[in-house]
């Protein structure tokens, strides 16, 4: 397995295919963990999957003159906003983002307060919820998705250095600090 960062984008949209075909299994998961239960009868990641490489060939120019994330987290970020997109038009809901931004965050907020929230009642568990929700949204994206990809995709610190093709004690340092962020609101 080759890193990302050895698919040099700046040479064009063949090597965004290139990229896509190296990270489409790990979208593939990233989108089955997402689709709601309702809609997975009859939605198939693959559907989503070719939206976000549409959007990701439109989208790349603006990518390239502003590359703020690695091609991985861009990828994922574009793929949630299409699966946003189609939960929206299956359920023919109006746009509600605070609805939204909890329904992406329910998987790592659970994983979260799980373990700690055995002997504590449901108003504390809410309670906790909120802040971590509070938490979360003072991560940079690097250190959230660094923690999603482990607590919610389930991957080791090791594969998030590869994926992500950033040193493995970077991570390591971004998830330890990351995470106590939330062990001190646990105590």
């Amino acid at each position: 397995m080759h890193s990302t960062a050895e698919i040099p984008l700046d040479q064009g949209p063949s090597e965004l295919g290139r990229l896509f075909e190296h990270e489409r299994a790990h979208l593939r998961s990233f989108l089955e963990r997402r689709i709601n239960r309702k809609l997975a009868s009859r939605l198939d990641a693959s559907d989503v999957i070719q939206e976000v490489f549409v959007r990701a060939q439109t989208a790349l120019p603006a990518y390239l003159s502003n590359p703020a994330l690695p091609p991985l987290i861009w990828l994922r970020h574009l793929s949630l906003q299409v699966l946003c997109e189609v939960h929206r038009k299956q359920f023919r809901e109006a746009r509600n983002p605070f609805r939204e931004e909890n329904h992406l965050d329910n998987f790592l907020v659970a994983s979260l307060t799980h373990s700690t929230m055995s002997l504590t009642s449901k108003v504390a568990k809410s309670d906790l919820q909120s802040e971590i929700l509070k938490k979360l949204g003072e991560l940079n994206q690097i250190d959230r998705e660094v923690l999603e990809m482990r607590h919610v995709d389930g991957y080791s610190l090791a594969e998030i250095s590869k994926l992500l093709d950033i040193g493995l004690e970077t991570i390591k340092k971004r998830y330890y600090r990351a995470l106590k962020r939330f062990k001190d609101l646990v105590g």
